[in-house]
């Protein structure tokens, strides 16, 4: 998924649904969500970050806290997509304070 209109097909599908996954130590919730696109189920989190749209979330150690997604990202940067298509300080960089 490369293009905003196939990112924007994933929120007008009507079918997303979210599973919880996890807890962060606010209480905030971790969830998945999938739609159904063409009778096939795409991660959002996956096509957000793969269409470089959105990063791969890490633990405050810097570890990435999925490996798919952070391998999604790794390939949008490699290809430019979305946000890589420019230049920046990756918003985890700054989080971690190394900027």
């Amino acid at each position: 998924m490369r293009s905003i209109a196939s990112i924007a097909a994933l929120f007008s599908t009507g079918s997303i649904g979210c599973q919880p996954v996890g807890n962060a130590k606010d209480g905030a919730t971790f969830v998945v969500c999938a739609a159904e696109i063409d009778e096939m189920t795409v991660d959002v989190g996956t096509a957000l970050i793969s269409s470089g749209g959105a990063f791969a979330a890490v633990f405050p150690s810097g570890a990435p806290v999925s490996a798919s997604y952070a391998i999604a990202e790794k390939a949008a940067k490699d290809s430019r997509a979305g946000l890589w298509a420019g230049r920046f300080v990756h918003p985890v960089s700054l989080l971690l304070g190394e900027q």
